[in-house]
């Protein structure tokens, strides 16, 4: 069961690896509070990523908040507890964004 921090870690070693453009958002005392660990762009669309540990790791209202904020301003958000997670939202936004043409 992966800590959050080894899960933010692989999370960030995929974005690296297929050279999606992203920025580590880091905490602090001057920060918005709620705010995700990951923010950037993938096939033109606006992404946040919120990693939590594998188990147990619990989603706080102010996130629930900022992810809907999100998600209604047209952006992707993911609370991700693996690698797989910010794979499938990549995945489902590649779809969106060049739907199949039906043939004639």
């Amino acid at each position: 069961m992966p800590a959050e921090n080894e899960v933010r870690r692989q999370i960030r070693a995929y974005l690296k690896k297929h050279k999606v453009v992203h920025y580590p958002i880091v905490a602090s005392p001057y920060g918005n509070r709620g705010a995700p660990d990951f923010v950037g762009v993938f096939v033109g669309l606006f992404f946040a990523v919120e990693c939590k540990r594998t188990k147990g790791g619990k989603i706080s209202k102010l996130q629930q908040r900022e992810a809907k904020r999100i998600k209604s301003h047209g952006g992707l958000h993911v609370f991700a507890r693996c690698v797989e997670d910010v794979e499938t939202m990549f995945t489902e936004a590649r779809r969106s964004a060049c739907p199949k043409t039906s043939s004639k």
